[in-house]
Protein backbone atom coordinates (compact mmCIF):
# COMPACT_ATOMS: atom_id res chain seq x y z
CA UNK A 1 0.00 0.00 0.00
CA UNK A 2 2.87 2.57 0.74
CA UNK A 3 5.31 0.65 -1.99
CA UNK A 4 7.50 -1.37 0.38
CA UNK A 5 6.62 -4.46 -1.12
CA UNK A 6 7.18 -6.16 -4.57
CA UNK A 7 3.94 -8.07 -4.75
CA UNK A 8 1.46 -5.52 -3.61
CA UNK A 9 -1.78 -6.82 -3.15
CA UNK A 10 -4.11 -3.63 -3.92
CA UNK A 11 -6.35 -4.55 -6.48
CA UNK A 12 -8.13 -1.04 -6.64
CA UNK A 13 -7.08 2.24 -4.87
CA UNK A 14 -10.68 4.43 -4.57
CA UNK A 15 -11.00 8.40 -3.24
CA UNK A 16 -13.97 9.53 -2.92
CA UNK A 17 -15.28 13.03 -2.68
CA UNK A 18 -18.78 14.41 -1.72
CA UNK A 19 -19.48 17.61 -1.93
CA UNK A 20 -21.66 19.49 -0.05
CA UNK A 21 -25.23 20.23 -1.55
CA UNK A 22 -24.64 24.32 -1.34
CA UNK A 23 -22.11 23.63 -3.83
CA UNK A 24 -23.71 25.26 -6.91
CA UNK A 25 -24.08 22.30 -9.26
CA UNK A 26 -26.04 21.56 -12.67
CA UNK A 27 -25.92 19.25 -15.52
CA UNK A 28 -23.03 20.96 -17.67
CA UNK A 29 -20.31 20.14 -14.99
CA UNK A 30 -19.19 16.36 -16.04
CA UNK A 31 -19.29 18.57 -19.75
CA UNK A 32 -16.82 21.31 -18.49
CA UNK A 33 -14.64 18.79 -16.59
CA UNK A 34 -14.43 16.58 -19.51
CA UNK A 35 -13.17 19.18 -21.71
CA UNK A 36 -10.34 19.75 -18.81
CA UNK A 37 -9.26 15.91 -18.50
CA UNK A 38 -9.82 14.92 -21.87
CA UNK A 39 -6.33 14.46 -23.10
CA UNK A 40 -5.30 12.70 -20.12
CA UNK A 41 -8.31 10.50 -19.80
CA UNK A 42 -10.15 10.59 -23.37
CA UNK A 43 -11.66 7.23 -22.73
CA UNK A 44 -15.46 8.37 -21.86
CA UNK A 45 -18.15 6.09 -20.69
CA UNK A 46 -22.06 6.58 -18.89
CA UNK A 47 -22.75 4.41 -16.06
CA UNK A 48 -26.19 4.43 -13.63
CA UNK A 49 -25.61 3.86 -9.84
CA UNK A 50 -28.42 2.59 -7.74
CA UNK A 51 -28.71 2.89 -4.89
CA UNK A 52 -31.37 2.55 -1.55
CA UNK A 53 -32.32 5.58 0.92
CA UNK A 54 -33.67 6.00 3.83
CA UNK A 55 -35.72 9.69 3.55
CA UNK A 56 -38.47 11.20 5.92
CA UNK A 57 -42.10 10.69 5.05
CA UNK A 58 -45.61 11.56 5.92
CA UNK A 59 -46.07 8.42 6.88
CA UNK A 60 -42.83 7.86 8.41
CA UNK A 61 -39.46 6.70 7.27
CA UNK A 62 -39.27 4.82 3.97
CA UNK A 63 -36.41 3.68 1.06
CA UNK A 64 -36.75 4.83 -2.15
CA UNK A 65 -34.65 3.54 -4.90
CA UNK A 66 -32.38 6.29 -6.54
CA UNK A 67 -30.88 6.02 -9.80
CA UNK A 68 -28.10 8.44 -10.72
CA UNK A 69 -25.88 8.74 -13.62
CA UNK A 70 -21.85 9.09 -13.45
CA UNK A 71 -19.96 10.01 -15.86
CA UNK A 72 -16.64 7.90 -16.09
CA UNK A 73 -13.24 9.05 -18.19
CA UNK A 74 -10.24 6.60 -18.36
CA UNK A 75 -6.64 6.88 -19.43
CA UNK A 76 -5.73 4.57 -22.77
CA UNK A 77 -4.89 1.72 -20.76
CA UNK A 78 -7.65 2.29 -18.48
CA UNK A 79 -6.08 1.63 -14.97
CA UNK A 80 -6.69 5.01 -14.03
CA UNK A 81 -10.43 6.22 -14.03
CA UNK A 82 -12.02 9.87 -12.68
CA UNK A 83 -15.96 9.69 -12.04
CA UNK A 84 -18.30 12.54 -11.98
CA UNK A 85 -21.96 12.40 -10.91
CA UNK A 86 -24.38 14.51 -8.98
CA UNK A 87 -22.43 16.80 -6.10
CA UNK A 88 -19.77 13.45 -6.51
CA UNK A 89 -15.82 13.29 -7.85
CA UNK A 90 -14.00 9.76 -7.48
CA UNK A 91 -10.31 9.26 -8.53
CA UNK A 92 -9.67 5.31 -9.02
CA UNK A 93 -6.20 3.48 -9.69
CA UNK A 94 -6.12 0.26 -10.61
CA UNK A 95 -3.22 -2.61 -10.77
CA UNK A 96 -0.48 -2.32 -10.72
CA UNK A 97 -0.55 -0.10 -7.73
CA UNK A 98 2.77 1.12 -6.99
CA UNK A 99 2.66 3.63 -4.19
CA UNK A 100 1.34 6.39 -2.26
CA UNK A 101 3.54 9.14 -3.82
CA UNK A 102 1.94 8.23 -7.59
CA UNK A 103 -1.67 8.19 -6.64
CA UNK A 104 -2.05 11.36 -4.64
CA UNK A 105 -0.76 13.77 -7.34
CA UNK A 106 -3.95 12.43 -9.44
CA UNK A 107 -6.44 12.56 -6.67
CA UNK A 108 -4.96 16.69 -6.14
CA UNK A 109 -5.04 17.38 -9.81
CA UNK A 110 -8.45 15.68 -10.06
CA UNK A 111 -9.89 17.72 -7.49
CA UNK A 112 -8.17 21.15 -8.92
CA UNK A 113 -10.03 20.56 -12.12
CA UNK A 114 -13.26 20.09 -10.27
CA UNK A 115 -12.14 23.36 -8.38
CA UNK A 116 -11.88 25.08 -11.66
CA UNK A 117 -15.22 23.85 -12.74
CA UNK A 118 -17.18 24.57 -9.67
CA UNK A 119 -16.50 26.77 -6.29
CA UNK A 120 -16.16 23.73 -3.62
CA UNK A 121 -17.44 25.29 -0.29
CA UNK A 122 -17.22 21.99 1.81
CA UNK A 123 -17.18 18.26 1.99
CA UNK A 124 -20.23 16.62 2.79
CA UNK A 125 -18.11 13.36 3.20
CA UNK A 126 -13.94 12.56 2.02
CA UNK A 127 -12.74 8.54 1.80
CA UNK A 128 -9.89 6.61 0.76
CA UNK A 129 -10.73 3.11 0.08
CA UNK A 130 -8.19 0.15 -1.07
CA UNK A 131 -9.35 -3.14 -2.31
CA UNK A 132 -6.85 -5.90 -1.70
CA UNK A 133 -6.53 -9.12 -2.92
CA UNK A 134 -4.67 -11.85 -0.61
CA UNK A 135 -3.75 -14.69 -2.99
CA UNK A 136 -2.13 -17.68 -1.67
CA UNK A 137 -0.57 -21.25 -3.40
CA UNK A 138 -2.90 -23.49 -1.21
CA UNK A 139 -5.88 -24.44 -2.35
CA UNK A 140 -7.73 -25.24 0.90
CA UNK A 141 -5.44 -22.45 3.36
CA UNK A 142 -6.96 -21.15 6.34
CA UNK A 143 -7.25 -17.61 6.67
CA UNK A 144 -6.10 -17.79 10.33
CA UNK A 145 -2.94 -18.10 8.75
CA UNK A 146 -2.58 -15.10 6.86
CA UNK A 147 -4.76 -12.40 8.56
CA UNK A 148 -5.03 -11.45 12.31
CA UNK A 149 -8.85 -10.11 12.19
CA UNK A 150 -9.96 -13.63 12.26
CA UNK A 151 -10.93 -14.98 15.48
CA UNK A 152 -8.68 -17.44 17.00
CA UNK A 153 -11.26 -19.81 18.07
CA UNK A 154 -8.46 -22.59 18.62
CA UNK A 155 -9.61 -26.22 19.74
CA UNK A 156 -13.07 -24.40 19.67
CA UNK A 157 -13.62 -24.94 16.29
CA UNK A 158 -10.25 -26.20 14.30
CA UNK A 159 -11.07 -26.64 10.83
CA UNK A 160 -10.68 -24.07 8.28
CA UNK A 161 -13.81 -22.02 8.03
CA UNK A 162 -15.70 -22.89 4.71
CA UNK A 163 -16.75 -19.23 4.00
CA UNK A 164 -15.19 -16.14 5.39
CA UNK A 165 -17.23 -12.45 6.14
CA UNK A 166 -15.61 -10.70 9.12
CA UNK A 167 -16.10 -6.43 9.84
CA UNK A 168 -15.65 -4.16 11.85
CA UNK A 169 -15.91 -0.31 12.40
CA UNK A 170 -13.55 1.60 14.10
CA UNK A 171 -13.83 5.34 15.43
CA UNK A 172 -11.09 7.60 15.20
CA UNK A 173 -11.09 11.72 16.53
CA UNK A 174 -13.85 11.55 18.98
CA UNK A 175 -16.49 10.03 16.09
CA UNK A 176 -15.56 12.07 13.49
CA UNK A 177 -13.72 9.89 11.17
CA UNK A 178 -13.96 5.72 11.11
CA UNK A 179 -12.32 2.93 9.40
CA UNK A 180 -14.22 -0.02 7.79
CA UNK A 181 -12.36 -3.43 7.61
CA UNK A 182 -13.68 -6.54 6.31
CA UNK A 183 -12.66 -9.75 5.22
CA UNK A 184 -14.07 -12.37 2.92
CA UNK A 185 -13.27 -14.89 0.65
CA UNK A 186 -12.50 -13.74 -2.75
CA UNK A 187 -12.05 -15.90 -6.11
CA UNK A 188 -8.14 -17.02 -6.56
CA UNK A 189 -6.68 -16.04 -10.57
CA UNK A 190 -4.69 -20.01 -9.97
CA UNK A 191 -7.55 -22.66 -9.48
CA UNK A 192 -5.61 -24.58 -7.20
CA UNK A 193 -4.45 -21.57 -5.17
CA UNK A 194 -6.98 -19.47 -2.20
CA UNK A 195 -7.50 -16.15 -2.05
CA UNK A 196 -8.81 -13.69 0.68
CA UNK A 197 -10.42 -10.36 0.33
CA UNK A 198 -9.09 -7.40 2.65
CA UNK A 199 -11.17 -4.27 2.30
CA UNK A 200 -10.34 -1.24 4.48
CA UNK A 201 -11.48 2.39 4.07
CA UNK A 202 -11.37 5.03 5.44
CA UNK A 203 -13.58 8.19 5.87
CA UNK A 204 -14.95 11.11 7.32
CA UNK A 205 -18.16 10.67 9.36
CA UNK A 206 -19.28 13.98 10.34
CA UNK A 207 -20.79 15.77 7.41
CA UNK A 208 -19.55 19.21 6.39
CA UNK A 209 -17.05 19.50 8.55
CA UNK A 210 -13.58 19.68 6.28
CA UNK A 211 -13.11 22.58 3.63
CA UNK A 212 -12.15 21.83 0.28
CA UNK A 213 -8.70 23.31 1.08
CA UNK A 214 -7.94 20.96 3.86
CA UNK A 215 -8.89 17.48 1.95
CA UNK A 216 -5.23 16.77 0.82
CA UNK A 217 -3.68 16.89 4.57
CA UNK A 218 -6.86 15.23 5.74
CA UNK A 219 -5.89 12.49 2.88
CA UNK A 220 -2.20 11.97 3.88
CA UNK A 221 -3.01 11.17 7.37
CA UNK A 222 -6.11 8.88 6.31
CA UNK A 223 -3.11 7.08 3.69
CA UNK A 224 -0.81 6.90 6.96
CA UNK A 225 -3.21 5.19 9.49
CA UNK A 226 -4.64 3.21 6.28
CA UNK A 227 -1.11 1.62 5.82
CA UNK A 228 -0.90 1.26 9.82
CA UNK A 229 -4.57 -0.57 9.91
CA UNK A 230 -3.62 -2.56 6.28
CA UNK A 231 0.00 -3.68 8.78
CA UNK A 232 -1.89 -4.77 11.60
CA UNK A 233 -4.42 -7.08 10.00
CA UNK A 234 -1.17 -9.18 8.49
CA UNK A 235 0.69 -11.98 9.41
CA UNK A 236 3.82 -13.00 8.25
CA UNK A 237 3.11 -15.46 5.84
CA UNK A 238 1.00 -13.04 3.71
CA UNK A 239 4.09 -10.10 4.26
CA UNK A 240 6.47 -13.12 2.86
CA UNK A 241 4.08 -13.30 0.03
CA UNK A 242 4.20 -9.55 -1.06
CA UNK A 243 7.94 -9.71 -0.84
CA UNK A 244 7.76 -11.82 -3.27
CA UNK A 245 9.83 -14.88 -0.83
Amino acid sequence: MDGTYINPPVTEAICEFRISLDTDWDLTVPGLYYALVKDEHPVREQRRIRSVEVVMAEEGLREELLVRERMQYFTPDMTNGIQVGPHLLAVNMLRPYTSWSRFRPRIEHALQVLSDVVEIKTLESLGLHYINVIEVPDGNADPRKYLSLIPPLGEILPGRPDSLLVGCEIPFEEGREACRIEITDAIPQDKEGSAFLLDIEYFLSSPNTLPAENAMAWLDTAHNRLVEIFEACLLEPARDIFRGA
